[in-house]
């Protein structure tokens, strides 16, 4: 029945304009049929008749405003696509101004409407299995990948279409390519709709790890990275079957290692979205060996766009480079916090480390006042020996071996101070074995950074093995 013929049926008869228009008198016989076409309009009036005398003037007010609703505030659009329209783009512009229809959205009414041609339960199906998965506004907050926030679903499906088809997908083409290359007329839309909700949950899981379990500081440390484009790899390894837990963290540390030598080295990470596909074939084709799948992709890589970094170029980036500045704070406190990790032991009473840990230089950028350039006997150095001496301590004061974390940032007249008063300070604020060891100096000079930072440096290689197979075994 059509929304003219209900408000008709429905119409409130003490209305002067109902009462007074033609289509509510009752027919002419001479209209009636054999057919019974003429029937509709003294079915009405019987009806309306009923309901103005019989059911009151409450029920005829909900039935004026029935009618109102139908005809006046019920607005449809009818949309032919063609085949090369792109559906998500369309519905994103027509609701510019309404709650952002996602590409998920309309995954999610195509993987329905097929379910229900193919006459599965759908009320159950999404009540039982997609509502608790993907329908909440957790998929619905923005996260920044790259330079740009993206709501979780978005990203969700892109990473997954990227694992199931081995390709890049445009973040404008994720329904189209889901609805080409996925939800094909044959696909057991039932099945797809619970493969996807069971990924879902494999994602979300990501934001919860076990507190201090090897993946709660992969995922900690991928923040630090900002290396959300590999999470087609992890998810990859995380939901199938044939990839056991210990290949799977070894996966993790493989992944970890490679992109981390490349972050402290301010290697590119533009191409990273290109590269992830091939890796997520090459696992593929492998599962029961994804972890060393996933070294031989990476050991293979050459140039800048993927290569991994071996120990002696990677040891002498951070011994003699400038990092502060350079390579982004977040990755630096990453870097000493793992150090900072791997001195404990079992025996170690320190708790957690903190989520806002600082960096600090050891020698202050402004060291003019307390940190006076001398001689080797303690006399003040003049003309070439004092422009040399001045030109080695700028070189070292931004290098990873001048550089500490703390778990609350030392006031400027402190951090400023000289080395014998801002290592009691050190000691004061934080509890970290890193700041431990290096309030046992009496004295922190050029010497001194070089020492640390070749000291930091092993133990980085240590943590983040490179792409010789040996060291992985």
């Amino acid at each position: 029945m059509s929304a003219k013929c209900v408000a008709d049926y429905l119409v409130d008869e003490d209305e002067p304009e109902a009462r007074a228009s033609p289509s509510r008198t009752t027919a002419p016989a001479a209209a009636a049929s054999n057919d019974g076409a003429a029937a509709g309009p003294s079915h009405r009036d019987a009806s309306t008749e009923e309901a103005d005398g019989g059911l009151g003037a409450a029920v005829a007010g909900r039935a004026k405003r029935l009618r109102i609703t139908l005809c006046d505030l019920l607005k449809v659009v009818s949309i032919t696509l063609e085949a090369d329209d792109n559906a998500q783009v369309i519905f994103e512009t027509l609701n510019a101004r309404g709650t952002p229809l996602l590409a998920l959205d309309l995954v999610k009414n195509a993987a329905f409407h097929q379910a229900a041609r193919q006459g599965r339960d759908t009320d159950t199906l999404y009540e039982h299995v997609w509502q608790p998965q993907l329908d909440d506004d957790y998929w619905r907050q923005e996260r920044r990948q790259g330079r740009l926030n993206r709501p979780v679903a978005e990203l969700f499906l892109m990473h997954w279409l990227t694992m199931r088809l081995e390709r890049l997908i445009p973040a404008t083409e994720l329904f189209a390519t889901f609805h080409q290359s996925v939800l094909s007329p044959t696909t057991d839309a039932e099945t797809l709709i619970r493969e996807l909700c069971a990924d879902a949950q494999v994602l979300r899981s990501f934001d919860t790890p076990t507190p201090k379990s090897p993946e709660a500081q992969f995922f900690g440390r991928l923040v630090a990275l900002d290396a959300g484009t590999v999470l087609p790899v992890v998810l990859l390894l995380f939901r199938s079957p044939e990839v056991t837990e210990d290949r799977c963290r070894r996966g993790l540390r493989i992944l970890e290692s490679w992109l981390a030598r490349r972050a402290l080295m301010r290697l590119t990470a533009k191409n990273y979205n290109r590269l992830v596909p091939r890796l997520v074939a090459k696992v593929k084709a492998d599962l029961e060996h994804a972890d060393d799948a996933l070294l031989e992709a990476l050991s293979g890589g050459e140039g800048e766009i993927s290569r991994w970094p071996g120990d002696a170029e990677f040891t002498d980036f951070l011994r003699t480079r400038e990092v502060y500045g350079t390579v982004s704070q977040p990755r630096l406190v990453m870097a000493l916090a793992a150090v900072e990790a791997r001195l404990y032991s079992n025996k170690t009473d320190i708790p957690a480390l903190s989520d806002t840990l600082s960096l600090e230089h050891l020698m202050p950028q402004e060291w003019e006042a307390h940190w006076p350039l001398t001689d080797t006997d303690g006399s003040a150095l003049e003309g070439v020996a004092l422009e040399q001496a001045h030109t080695r301590r700028w070189q070292r004061l931004h290098r990873l071996g001048n550089l500490t974390i703390v778990t609350d940032p030392l006031n400027s007249s402190l951090s400023n101070s000289a080395w014998t008063m801002k290592r009691a300070e050190l000691n004061k604020h934080s509890r970290l074995l890193l700041n431990a060891r290096l309030a046992d100096r009496d004295t922190w000079d050029e010497q001194a950074i070089d020492e640390h930072g070749t000291w930091l440096a092993e133990r980085l290689v240590a943590i983040w093995p490179g792409p010789d197979v040996a060291g992985w075994t």
